[in-house]
């Protein structure tokens, strides 16, 4: 998940009802198409929600419509990401 430490914590949305999205997928076939989760102050789950942000099957990525609250996962679609634009490496690194 973006912004977040391996699975929860740091910046980004983390807290979302993990148990009832595999439940829906495993026992009635419903794969998510994205996944709404919350970001807490604080990182405390008692603390005010601070924004929502969708979760988007790779390799689309969660891109704000440009209207709205920023801190509402409601302003936010799923689309393909852009490809990154890398470099090819150096000879030296091929060796």
């Amino acid at each position: 998940m973006p912004g977040v430490e391996h699975c929860n914590g740091d910046q980004g949305a983390d807290t979302m009802d993990r148990q009832l999205l595999i439940e829906a997928w495993v026992e009635n076939g419903e794969a998510p198409s994205r996944i709404m989760a919350v970001h807490h102050a604080g990182n405390d789950a008692n603390a005010e929600v601070t924004f929502t942000r969708p979760h988007c099957p790779y390799p689309q990525q969660a891109f704000y419509t440009g209207t709205g609250d920023e801190t509402d996962a409601a302003n936010f679609e799923c689309w393909d990401a852009p490809k990154p634009d890398y470099e090819a490496p150096g000879e030296a690194y091929l060796r």
